[in-house]
């Protein structure tokens, strides 16, 4: 059952990366998304979870807050805020 809904979000995943190619998205742009959406996968697979959830999305968003806030270069602000 895990694996049928891992697939879920892989295919949701997949399309979305899929619909930006077609869209001509730059390559530069394509791996910023594909490692973004990697750190997801591993965040459901971590946490049990196939599908798009509220904990999971907030789970994923804290991550990158806490990568932006230890590693600042990479796209916070002075505030403490990331610019996402």
């Amino acid at each position: 059952m895990m694996r049928e809904k891992q697939k879920e979000l892989n295919g949701s995943i997949r399309e979305v990366m899929d619909q930006m190619a077609e869209r001509r998205y730059g390559k530069k742009t394509l791996i910023h998304y594909q490692s973004s959406y990697q750190l997801l996968i591993s965040l459901a697979q971590h946490m049990g979870e196939g599908r798009l959830s509220e904990e999971l999305i907030k789970t994923f968003l804290d991550s990158l807050y806490i990568t932006v806030k230890m590693y600042p270069c990479s796209g916070g602000t002075d505030t403490g805020s990331p610019e996402l």
